[in-house]
């Protein structure tokens, strides 16, 4: 999957080759060395150290040269808003957030982890990059529901940035009494990743109720970071307060 990084098939196998030479020559010198120590200096290869140094150094320059192109489709920030719906909230039934689909089925990706805490995962058969979004329910600034998607993205470019931005797709359904998400947002992989995200504000009155559906978390998955705000909430009724949400039943 080293490719979703690089800008082609040839670079990723290039920064392997580069980085598995610059470990495995200083080995092969070390092991040439003590070869000539045991020998009294009768075991040698012509001109052994003196390539072992430039395909080393050589390795490194590749190395760098690929990182650093790399390093620059990183440079620019993208961004793309979308309000997409406000909703009264004049009726006392909670609002309801739940999923389109079954949870389980991102078990059939493919999966590598971006750092600590955060998945991505590979359809090939799609040729599509799939990650958790971030969901945020916060106290909204009047008596209205208010859903906002932000979809960021970077590149070597603002306008590159802008278009993998604008390829970011999240499915949403949503009706005036509820919200059915999907689990994953993706992306072409053809884009790479650089650093997509897809962040769902969900904006609601103070002391609007809102249930969280029972299927939003399962702990067949992997504990991602985005995730695992899910599991909070999950089965649960909350209330919405100043402070943010508050759970009101267990």
């Amino acid at each position: 999957m080293g490719d979703l990084f690089f800008q082609s098939k040839a670079y990723a196998s290039l920064a392997i080759l580069s980085f598995s030479l610059i470990v495995i020559l200083p080995i092969i010198i070390l092991i040439y060395g003590g070869l000539r120590l045991l020998s009294a200096g009768r075991f040698r290869i012509r001109h052994l150290s003196l390539v072992s140094v430039i395909v080393w150094f050589a390795s490194w320059v590749v190395l760098l040269g690929i990182g650093i192109g790399t390093a620059f489709d990183f440079g620019h920030s993208g961004q793309h808003e979308t309000q997409l719906k406000t909703i009264s909230s004049a009726t006392e039934k909670a609002f309801v957030i739940g999923l389109q689909s079954e949870a389980s089925s991102v078990n059939q990706f493919e999966s590598l982890i971006i750092d600590d805490s955060r998945l991505m995962f590979f359809d090939q058969y799609e040729n599509r990059i799939y990650q958790f979004p971030q969901l945020r329910v916060i106290p909204s600034d009047d008596d209205l529901i208010h859903l906002r998607l932000i979809e960021e993205s970077r590149g070597r470019s603002l306008s590159k940035a802008e278009v993998r931005a604008h390829n970011i797709d999240y499915p949403l359904a949503i009706s005036d009494s509820s919200l059915h998400l999907s689990l994953l947002f993706s992306y072409p992989a053809d884009d790479l990743f650089r650093a997509q995200q897809a962040k769902l504000y969900i904006e609601i009155p103070v002391g609007k109720k809102v249930y969280f559906e029972e299927s939003l978390y399962t702990n067949n998955l992997p504990n991602e970071i985005n995730y695992r705000f899910l599991r909070r909430y999950a089965g649960k009724s909350c209330v919405m307060t100043q402070e943010g949400l508050e759970v009101v039943d267990e």
